[in-house]
């Protein structure tokens, strides 16, 4: 077969996977100027792998391998319901166990709980759209040599129907799709500094917050995967997750302003 990737879909994915890095980057340096640890950023980073990638990613894996898997998987809420109180779970306790013990020497600096949730967004972003757009990339420049056979040697029945399936899919997604991959992560790191900031006064004024930013993870992750699941536009998908993903910023700031000794995020 012979595919070709417009150019327009390359670049897409260049800017996609290049403000991946640079977002977090730059948000890191100006949380350094405004006077933010390295050390949140780092470990937000290390948390997100741990919790995230290592003990979700097996949880989630041993759950939908159970008995129960097949009847969670089959049904849109029972999934949505699970998916997001794994995310919520994991990623929330993960952030008040650090902030509880790596940072405590860290938390006289309320704006440490920021630079933690851009290492923890940023991460993520790097990980699973970064990579991925890495990947896509490499995949295109070869199709576009019509050096497709690198990609398919050695596969067959099943497993070379899936790769011709994909190559297939990357040269007719929409240039767009590929953006909206990097506005997709960039309401994520929005979402991740805002419950950063819960959890963070969760660790220093008492859990009670912390059942509040799981909820408000867990909700979002749960909205995404209804929305996606039932045939909604990524267009309109990714403008309900941004308007969620905004909610959360007003509350923390509401947090904020509450219990930090400064009067607002800044």
């Amino acid at each position: 077969m012979e595919y070709t990737v417009p150019q327009a879909s390359i670049i897409c994915m260049g800017i996609t996977c290049l403000g991946c890095f640079a977002i977090p980057i730059i948000l890191f340096l100006i949380l350094k100027k405004k006077g933010a640890d390295t050390k949140p950023f780092v470990t937000g980073a290390v948390v997100f792998l741990l919790f995230v990638i290592a003990l979700e990613g097996a949880m989630v894996r041993a759950v939908l391998t159970s008995p129960a898997g097949e009847t969670i998987q089959n049904n849109i809420w029972y999934y949505a319901i699970f998916g997001g109180l794994m995310a919520g779970i994991f990623e929330e306790l993960g952030r008040f166990t650090a902030f509880r013990t790596i940072l405590t020497n860290n938390q006289d600096k309320d704006i440490n709980a920021i630079m933690y949730g851009v290492g923890h967004g940023g991460i993520e972003a790097m990980v699973i759209v970064g990579s991925a757009m890495i990947s896509n990339i490499m995949a295109a420049t070869m199709i576009n040599k019509g050096d497709i056979s690198a990609l398919t040697q050695g596969l067959e029945g099943d497993q070379l129907a899936q790769v011709q399936a994909q190559l297939q899919q990357l040269t007719t997604i929409p240039a767009t799709t590929f953006l909206m991959s990097l506005w997709e992560r960039a309401s994520a790191m929005i979402l991740h500094m805002a419950l950063s900031v819960i959890t963070w006064f969760a660790a220093k004024k008492g859990p009670a917050l912390l059942g509040i930013a799981i909820f408000i993870h867990a909700a979002v992750d749960a909205v995404t995967l209804i929305l996606s699941r039932s045939g909604a536009s990524t267009l309109s998908l990714e403008i309900m997750v941004t308007a969620l993903s905004l909610a959360s910023v007003f509350y923390a700031r509401v947090i904020w302003n509450k219990y930090s000794s400064k009067p607002a995020l800044q």
